[in-house]
């Protein structure tokens, strides 16, 4: 997961340094943030998921 966060950070930090057009340079920041969120959402849920997991072990 920190591989696709450290992915993406290069990658946004590559498009401001470079001179490309203003329209292609927001679809790719606003594709950057799309992915970046999503890997947000799947980390939160496999951590609550080893929450419950851990939770439901002590329980029983």
């Amino acid at each position: 997961m920190t591989f696709i966060w450290f992915a993406i950070a290069g990658i946004y930090t590559a498009i401001l340094s470079l001179t490309i057009a203003p329209n292609i340079a927001g679809i790719i920041q606003k594709l950057l943030i799309i992915i970046f969120l999503y890997s947000v959402t799947v980390f939160l849920a496999r951590l609550s998921v080893g929450f419950v997991t851990l939770y439901g072990q002590k329980a029983f």
